[in-house]
């Protein structure tokens, strides 16, 4: 794709999660490049289970942002147009369904990184 040094982190997650994302980066004509994880640690659902980093280039970053966003929307209906700026309170990972603690910003099982509306 790019040199390493242009790339930016846009999502580590499940395997499942960054598939689908990279499908929608891929509607856009967005490059990007995905990354493995091992995760030796067993999750209570999943047995061990990889995830994996999606990397974009800088140039591209606004846009697959916004493809992020609008994807974690989709996958999470509960994530809509009214949420505040605080990061979602649910009990349950909804990628993994590992139960959370309060108002994690990322799950401790799979690393879905949970987002908030920074526009409201």
């Amino acid at each position: 794709m790019t040199q390493e040094n242009e790339l930016r982190l846009l999502r580590k997650a499940q395997t499942a999660w960054i598939s689908g994302l990279a499908e929608r980066l891929n509607e856009k004509n967005i490059s990007f490049e995905i990354r493995a994880i091992p995760n030796n640690r067993p999750n209570h659902r999943f047995g061990t289970e990889m995830k994996c980093e999606i990397y974009v280039s800088a140039d591209d970053w606004e846009q697959a942002r916004e493809v992020d966003q609008a994807f974690y929307s989709e996958q999470i209906p509960e994530t809509n147009a009214d949420q505040t700026g605080a990061m979602l309170d649910i009990e349950h990972c909804p990628a993994c369904g590992a139960e959370l603690n309060g108002k994690e910003e990322s799950c401790p099982d799979c690393g879905l990184g949970f987002i908030s509306n920074p526009e409201v």
